[in-house]
């Protein structure tokens, strides 16, 4: 949730700019347990635990594609946090996080790049 904050100011930006396009921006996390399942609530933090900030670009419901030859669309995902495991041996347990600090440029840096490609497309 303090990433989604974080990329609050960027979201707007950008999701306004899709708009005028007549497209939809749409995002959102996705956690991973340590079984591999994914899902859109939070689990319990357990080992291999991961959480992803993903987002994508719609039009009409559809995701839009820029390069039907390799399957590109407008959007991306990444891992925000990751713990690797539980120092089960302190009280209270401590967990080893690892956060990928540097997502703020990050997700200006890449909806800056589908906002020109969205230009690139639709002629404006």
């Amino acid at each position: 949730k303090e990433y989604l904050e974080m990329f609050k100011g960027a979201i707007n930006t950008y999701k306004d700019r899709f708009s005028e396009y007549g497209c939809e921006f749409n995002y959102g996390l996705l956690w991973r347990d340590d079984n591999g399942e994914v899902c859109e609530e939070r689990p319990p933090v357990t080992d291999k635990y991961e959480c992803t900030f993903w987002y994508n670009v719609t039009k009409d419901g559809q995701l839009i594609c820029y390069d039907k030859s390799n399957g590109y669309t407008l959007g991306f995902d990444f891992v925000i946090v990751r713990i690797m495991k539980k120092l089960r041996f302190l009280r209270p347990p401590i967990e080893l996080v690892e956060c990928v600090d540097d997502n703020e440029n990050e997700i200006d840096e890449l909806l800056e790049d589908d906002y020109h490609i969205l230009k690139e497309l639709y002629g404006k």
